[in-house]
């Protein structure tokens, strides 16, 4: 009503009155005496003021109980149409009556946008509700259409001040100021609401009766109580306390809470509220058309119980503040009271409140806001006891949750341990189901332990800590050491003493000890804190020993350079407390000479002495020295008993040591020799210590006196006079010299002969290795030069055997002539061109009949007749247009099977990917497979039963929803008509495209915009789809864009959908045709490689050089393009590689501009709409520059991908387990680039300076292009292309239908009654009939006919349930309406083709007024023509011949008299009309039989798909079965199973490699080792052994001896990384390792290969 702003002054300062000249002049005028006219005025203009005073009153009173800024007072009235405002005041008088959630357009975002709307109405019903539960007497209450029509604002505005009356009364709300004549208007304000009363008439409330008729509401004595107030007010006057008291307590003034402790603050509150309304009444006397009221000076009884309560709230506040910090009894108490309405105070939970209040006091909002309102303390009040009862609540709540928890550990099992956990009230928030059973297992120790329940705090600590353990075991699971120490090292997990450099070693410990739990049955296969625990201690204790050794070993190398055997042997006294070996103290020396030995034979390459060298030397020590004890008491007893002539001893020694029998007189002897040996060596010798060579050559020392053993030899070392065992052995050989002094004297000449034997042989090994060496450089340098001259000597010879052939080859051909005699021989010669040549004659002599019909300007009457056989119906043709529906039927059903089944196989791809990364179980695989195999057999499963959802089978058969609910078929209509409406009016959903979100867009369109116009799998929905795709296409270029460019760079929506459309049907196939064939022959070419970067050129010749030779090549690893091109042969490969790409993309370039008609009408119709649009926008732009656009949207959108990805798209068939090689991507993606440059004309610059010379071929190319997308753009219209016209749905026999999921008209509809505004913004728009027709949006439930309840667990399900919409126009006009004279020229066309072949005379008037015979008089369906009749919707099907004339004369007269039709030209106009239907009707058979064959194909195409997919499931299948089979058989490694699959080569050895990293150093594999250095790298061993799996490897590291690290890498890896380019890995995260050469490595030890 009100529609201008105002200024007002603020009202907290108004304390009195103070006159203003706006009031002045509007009651007392410029000039005391006035006509009537100008009196009357000036009475509206008071009303008006009085009004806005209301309005702002009301308006003040309204943001003190809903705390929220309101409009202007101008505009309030307008803003409560709507009933937010309402609503929100009904919220807080009754807050359970109406919640805030009830509201509607709360934040009144739709009324900002779209105005008033219907449902805003249940806000105002709401309101009135809250009204009734208030018991605001009714005669207050207004009305819904007052409000939300705006039929009476005057009355809302006066409920709301009697309300607030009301609500004072009851201690509810404040009291609504009184503010008449302390605030201003402009005249402009003031003239338009007198303007608005007195246009509607409306009679103003009289506000100041308010309290009277409060207090005349009430079910009392009236006289008795308006007595009584009468005396409260004398008593105010008087200011006496005890007169008030005793009038207050007066039963007859129905007032209550009356405490007589108060009274001095009821005398105040009193007086001071009579005087502001004596002071009001004096203001409104002012005015002429005042009219006094007995309580204008009075307070009513409710004003005077709302001022008792707002005392009485005052003081309970005021006590409930002083008793927060004292009496708990008395707060409880003073929360009671009833002044402040408190609700839920509960005594048991004091403590809390006192908490809770105590912090409402010291907060600022206690005193900022609405210091002065006692509402607002009991809101805060009330708020603060309510927080209190919930955290009591919820203490409670968690305290029963906890004993659950404690319950269940006790007796429950795992599933009810996790529902327990997951109880709102614990707020556990971190609860990981798969650490449930770690959870489990540990928290029931911990009770046991505790022989407690847990508390809280004790569940909320133990889920932290074990879900950081729980992620430890993840991690191991996952495979990554990174991420295992990372979670090893989260705080919550209390994993102490990490060491950063052992993160390889805690996840190999961790991984073993994971596999052993899996491996026992036990509850819980998580590691635990104490398994990790374990694993790291061992770990950092094996890492602290190791080190000790390491530092060991390092001082027994520096003892040993040193050269001292006794610093060696300190450093081997500590190290054999390590090594658990015995040392005495006479083998120092010999263990030092053992070291020195292994140093020269096994460290001869400057390497220090490992671990494994000092085990080695300690076990041959005690080996040794075993072996010379028992030597030295052989020889003590030996020499004992032959000096005791113990004949028997040696009986039994001979026995025993010769190899054959021999007589006694042998042994006595050889018994005799020995002793006479033994006699002569004790008069020559008297030395008592043997010098005893071991086994292993080391010599020892034996003193047979003192029975010892030392390996030193004695400084006064000489012949000994003990027997020797070689002088034993020598004895004991047969035919021996028997003189002992021969002997001794031989024995010293061979002594001497064997050491300068061993002299010479030492002196000629190391002359050999000199020899040796020099003798192979120069062997190689021979050859090198050999080589030189044998390569000069063959290019000489090619040189002079090159000659030239050249001759020429002529061939004469003779001329055969035959003449004929007979002429009949030379006809049957001829026969064949005879026939056709009258094939030719009798064709030119049908067309030029049938010319005169088509072409004629007006074909005769006669020629019409005689083709209007064309336009019947025959089986024929009945049985092609059910075909056509069934085949549309078909191919919609299979692409929709299609797409389910390639989302289905993404998933799968996916979750395959999440198990190898253990990120999944192996079940959810399964599981998923399993849906997979069912979707691949719905396709044959639908063929028998089409709906298993439970509803009648013949649902899907019937034509849309007949076998519903009768609500569902009475929607049915409504769909029917809202469905043609989308589909033939472009309009509606191309706005809708641009209404939703991007991602609400794509599903939309996936989901409903195909399926409404059935793919375009005919040529009607194709045309209309296209229609659409135009029309949006010109919206978003109109809207969004500002230059050409523009539509490249921001990727318009509609552009991605026609590419997408375009791509799906026929437009795979013209793919297929255009780029297929060039395609297929560079993948069948495995030589062909187009390599266009000479970094990767480099890489490659590299990686080859290294594979081939096995040596590291002295080039570096990464080189920059300048650096690349410095090498002969990359330039050459990238000379070569570029003529072969020019070569190549011609090929593509000549067939693409070839292909136009090849291109979908649909992408070449969208390339004219693009062209035209962006012309006429940009009528400025280069034609350059809008052809750029559309070759990117020709090219680049739609062929490009095809290029570069022809798996993807179809165009290649591949193997289910095959896919292109990555050199074949590389090729195709080399050729799509530079064709992508062509078509945007766009040239290599610095950034590939070694492809600018291309730069004149691609501008070559874009010339090519230019011609080709100017050529795109000129095509026929959509009308022309696919013939349509106004008659074309009038010839079909069916009419148009749409296969549609009943998800997807749930869905559509919520749409377009969300969007309907923005889309139709014309109220008058046919869709809002249309959606109004529908109403509310169904449920898939109320489509089925069926309870919410049936429908919940089946939604999905059923929601896929298809329906067939025959689609109908709602506007189109009745049969049965003549008086539209289109529609009647229609239908009379149709009764005339209908008689047609009967009537006779040369035109169509004579034929009507020919007379009729007793034949016409019969019915037409008795007929004998009647097989050829038409088959049309008429309904004179039955009459006769004579009806029907009859009836047709009448049509032509209404249409002759309207200017249709002339009969002076025998009604030619109708006749021509029936010609153009003969002509379209052929068009139309000849398209049904084009969409035929093109459905045909299209189904034929999809099948072959639908295989593909079928095959790709049964190709999964398998790979879950072997995962299955060999995680029965104890086979769980993800890895083993991923290793498994492949066909490595079998191992020729599995011997274990050891290399040290010098020697690999030397090699080239191994390139550095971060933090070694060099001079240690002869000291860090690596070992290579193959595994029990193919292609996989362990590769361990020792430094010294001691184990460092250990890993394990797969060939596979390898050559990944090769053919990545990636020459170099890490390994251990410290060594780096050339790739190329570790795998020519591995295939020459291992395989056999080099």
């Amino acid at each position: 009503m009100i529609n201008s702003a105002h200024n007002s002054v603020d009202n907290k300062k108004d304390k009195c009155i103070v006159p203003n000249t706006s009031l002045k002049e509007i009651i007392v005028g410029n000039d005391g005496r006035k006509t009537a006219e100008e009196m009357d005025e000036q009475r509206q203009k008071t009303l008006a003021y009085e009004y806005l005073c209301h309005l702002e009153e009301a308006k003040k009173w309204i943001e003190a109980c809903i705390r929220e800024k309101l409009p202007p007072t101008t505009e309030l009235e307008e803003n409560l149409r709507n009933g937010v405002y309402l609503a929100k005041l009904g919220n807080f008088m009754a807050p359970e009556i109406l919640p805030l959630h009830r509201i509607y357009d709360f934040d009144q975002r739709r009324y900002a946008l779209a105005g008033l709307q219907f449902r805003h109405t249940d806000n105002i019903n709401y309101f009135l509700q809250c009204l009734q539960t208030m018991e605001l007497p009714f005669t207050f209450q207004p009305e819904t259409t007052d409000i939300y029509d705006k039929k009476n604002m005057p009355r809302v505005i006066y409920c709301i001040h009697a309300l607030s009356t009301h609500l004072f009364k009851l201690g509810k709300a404040p009291k609504i100021q009184d503010l008449y004549g302390k605030i201003n208007f402009t005249d402009a304000e003031i003239d338009a609401v007198s303007e608005e009363l007195r246009k509607y008439g409306i009679q103003m409330p009289s506000f100041q009766k308010i309290g009277g008729l409060l207090t005349n509401s009430m079910a009392v004595d009236i006289a008795a109580l308006h007595a009584a107030i009468i005396a409260i007010n004398q008593a105010i006057n008087k200011n006496d306390q005890v007169m008030m008291l005793n009038v207050l307590q007066n039963e007859a003034t129905q007032l209550n809470n009356i405490c007589i402790e108060h009274i001095q603050d009821y005398c105040e509150a009193l007086y001071k509220a009579k005087s502001n309304k004596t002071q009001a009444a004096l203001n409104r006397s002012l005015n002429d058309s005042y009219i006094s009221d007995a309580y204008d000076e009075l307070l009513t009884q409710a004003e005077i119980q709302g001022h008792i309560n707002h005392v009485n709230a005052q003081h309970a506040v005021k006590d409930i503040i002083r008793l927060v910090q004292s009496n708990s009894n008395e707060l409880i108490k003073a929360l009671e009271t009833p002044a402040l309405h408190l609700q839920n105070v509960m005594s048991s939970n004091v403590e809390v409140y006192k908490k809770q209040l105590s912090q409402l006091i010291g907060n600022s909002e206690w005193n900022s806001n609405y210091p002065d309102i006692n509402h607002h303390w009991q809101y805060l009040i009330q708020n603060a006891i309510d927080t209190g009862n919930e955290r009591i609540l919820k203490i409670q709540k968690r305290k029963e949750a906890v004993q659950f928890v404690n319950e269940t550990l006790q007796a429950g099992g795992l599933t009810e341990f996790y529902k327990a956990l997951k109880n709102p009230y614990l707020e556990l928030n971190s609860v990981d189901k798969f650490a449930l059973p770690l959870y489990y297992e540990e928290m029931k120790i911990d009770r046991t332990e505790c022989q407690k329940d847990l508390t809280y705090n004790d569940i909320v600590v133990s889920i932290r800590v074990l879900s950081s353990i729980a992620a430890i075991t993840k991690a191991v699971d996952i495979g990554n050491d990174d991420l295992v120490y990372e979670a090893l090292k989260n705080p919550d997990a209390h994993v102490m003493e990490l060491n950063e450099e052992n993160k390889t070693k805690y996840f190999s410990a961790l991984a073993t000890a994971r596999w052993e739990k899996q491996s026992q049955s036990v509850p819980c296969h998580i590691l635990t804190y104490i398994d990790i625990r374990d694993c790291i201690e061992l770990v950092n204790q094996q890492y602290q020993q190791d080190n000790e050794l390491i530092q060991m070993l390092h001082e027994l190398n520096l003892a040993m350079v040193e050269n001292n055997p006794y610093t060696v042997t300190e450093a081997l006294t500590k190290l054999q407390l390590k090594l658990y070996w015995y040392i005495t103290p006479k083998d120092p020396l010999f263990v030092y000479k053992l070291l020195k030995k292994c140093l020269l034979e096994k460290h001869s390459d400057g390497s220090e002495l490992w671990l494994d060298d000092v085990e080695n030397v300690l076990s041959i020590l005690s080996k040794e020295s075993e072996k010379a004890k028992l030597m030295c008491d052989f020889l003590v007893k030996f020499n004992n008993n032959l000096d005791e002539k113990n004949l028997e001893y040696f009986i039994i020694f001979f026995n025993d040591s010769l190899k054959k029998p021999v007589t006694e007189e042998i042994k006595e002897k050889k018994f005799h020799i020995l002793y006479n040996l033994r006699k002569l060596k004790c008069e020559k010798y008297d030395y008592s210590t043997v010098r005893y060579i071991t086994p292993l050559g080391n010599e020892a020392y034996l003193d047979l006196k003192e029975q010892t053993v030392t390996w030193d030899p004695p400084e006064d070392l000489s012949e000994t006079h003990y027997l020797t065992y070689d002088d034993i052995n020598y004895i004991m050989k047969d035919n021996v010299n028997e003189d002992p002094h021969e002997y001794l004297k031989m024995k010293g000449l061979i002594v001497r002969l064997q050491a300068r034997i061993r002299g010479y042989i030492l002196r000629k090994k190391y002359s050999s290795k000199f020899i040796y060496f020099n003798t192979n450089k120069i062997v190689k340098i021979q050859a090198w030069w050999r080589g030189i001259l044998q390569r000069k000597r063959y290019i000489a010879l090619l040189n002079d055997m090159r000659e030239k052939d050249s001759g020429l080859c002529q061939s004469n051909s003779k001329r055969m002539q035959t003449e004929y005699v007979d002429v009949l021989d030379l006809y049957r010669d001829y026969e064949s061109q005879i026939i056709k040549i009258q094939a030719l004659w009798r064709g030119r002599a049908a067309r030029r009949a049938f010319d005169s019909l088509l072409h004629m300007e007006k074909p005769p009457f006669p020629v019409v007749r005689h083709f209007s056989a064309i336009l019947n119906f025959n089986a024929q043709d009945y049985d092609k247009d059910l075909q056509l529906q069934h085949l549309k039927h078909e191919v919609v059903q299979i692409i929709r099977h299609n797409q389910n089944l390639s989302q289905q196989l993404d998933s799968m791809d996916i979750k395959i990917g999440l198990l190898i990364q253990n990120r999944i179980t192996l079940q959810d695989v399964v599981s998923h497979g399993k849906s997979l195999e069912n979707l691949a057999k719905q396709r044959h499963n639908n063929k028998d039963n089409k709906n298993s959802s439970g509803m009648s089978d013949n649902l899907s058969m019937q034509k849309g929803l007949k076998s519903l609910t009768k609500e569902g078929r009475k929607k049915l209509e409504g769909y029917q008509h809202l469905f043609y409406a989308l589909q033939t009016n472009p309009v509606y959903l191309s706005k809708l495209l641009f209404l939703l979100p991007q991602s609400k867009t794509n599903k939309f369109l996936q989901n409903v915009i195909l399926t409404l116009f059935n793919f375009g799998s005919n040529i009607r929905e194709e045309y209309l789809l296209l229609k659409l795709f135009g029309s949006a296409l010109q919206e978003e270029i109109r809207c969004k864009f500002q230059k050409p460019s523009e539509v490249v760079t921001g990727d318009p929506l509609v552009l991605k959908i026609v590419v997408n459309y375009a791509r799906q049907l026929n437009g795979q196939r013209a793919l297929r045709q255009i780029v297929g064939p060039i395609i297929e022959k560079i993948l069948s070419d495995k030589t062909l490689s187009i390599e266009t970067n000479p970094v990767d050129i480099y890489k490659c010749w590299r990686n080859q050089l290294e594979m081939e030779t096995g040596e590291t090549q002295n080039l570096p690893y990464s080189v920059s393009h300048q650096e690349a091109l410095t090498y002969e042969h990359v330039r050459k490969r990238l000379n070569d590689g570029v003529r072969l790409l020019q070569k190549t993309v011609l090929e593509f370039l000549t067939r693409i501009t070839e292909s136009r008609d090849l291109i979908p009408y649909g992408m070449l119709y969208v390339a004219k709409v693009l062209n035209d649009t962006l012309s006429e926008k940009f009528p400025n732009a280069p034609e350059k520059d809008i052809l750029k656009v559309v070759g990117n949207l020709i090219y680049y959108q739609f062929i490009n991908a095809a290029i570069v990805a022809p798996d993807a798209f179809d165009i290649v068939t591949l193997p289910v387990d095959r896919s292109l090689l990555n050199d074949q991507r590389r090729n195709l993606a080399s050729i799509a680039k530079i064709l992508q440059f062509a078509a945007s004309k766009k040239g290599f610059g610095e950034e590939a300076t070694h492809l600018v010379c291309l730069n004149q071929f691609i501008i070559d190319c874009h010339e090519k292009f230019k011609k080709f997308f100017r050529y795109c753009c000129q095509i026929e219209d959509l009308e022309e292309h696919f013939s349509i016209h106004e008659y074309t749905e009038a010839t079909l026999i069916h009419k148009p239908e749409i296969y549609i999921s009943l998800q997807e008209i749930c869905d559509t509809h919520c749409l377009m009654l969300k969007y309907q505004d923005q889309i139709a913004s014309d109220p008058l728009d046919p869709l809002h009939d249309l959606l109004d027709d529908l109403e509310s949006a169904p449920t898939v439930s109320s489509l089925l006919g069926i309870s919410d309840t049936m429908c919940e667990g089946n939604l999905a399900r059923l929601g896929k349930t298809e329906v067939c919409l025959v689609l109908t126009n709602k506007f189109q006009v009745p049969e049965d309406e003549d008086t539209n004279l289109s529609r009647l020229f229609i239908k009379t066309k149709e009764l005339l083709v209908s008689v047609l072949q009967f009537l006779k005379g040369p035109t169509l008037a004579d034929a009507l007024t020919i007379t009729s015979s007793p034949m016409d008089r019969k019915p037409l369906n008795s007929a004998k023509s009647n097989s050829m009749s038409p088959v049309l919707n008429i309904n004179h099907k039955s009459s006769s011949l004579n009806d029907c004339k009859f009836q047709l004369s009448v049509y032509l007269n209404k249409l002759r008299l309207g200017g249709w039709v002339s009969m002076e030209d025998g009604y030619q106009n109708i006749i021509t009309a029936v010609a153009k239907d003969l002509c379209n009707k052929g068009k139309y058979r000849i398209i049904r039989n084009k969409e035929l064959q093109t459905l045909h194909m299209t189904k034929q195409r999809l099948e072959e798909k639908t295989k593909y997919y079928q095959e790709q499931v049964e190709y999964y299948n398998k790979y879950i079965q072997r995962c299955l089979e060999n995680l029965h058989t104890g086979k769980g490694s993800i890895r083993a199973l991923h290793t498994a699959r492949k066909d490595h080569r079998k191992l020729k050895s599995k011997i274990t490699l050891r290399y040290s990293a010098a020697k690999l150093q030397e090699k080239g594999v191994l390139l550095e080792v971060d933090g070694l250095p060099h001079s240690q790298s002869k000291n860090v061993i690596f070992e290579i052994s193959p595994t029990e799996h193919n292609g996989l490897f362990t590769v361990q590291c020792k430094f010294m001896g001691v184990e460092m690290e250990k890993v394990e890498i797969d060939i596979q890896k390898l050559l990944e990384l090769q053919f990545e380019g990636s020459p170099i890995m890490d390994m251990f995260g410290k060594a780096k390792i050339n790739v190329n050469l570790l795998l020519y490595l591995l295939n020459k030890k291992f395989y056999g290969k080099t």
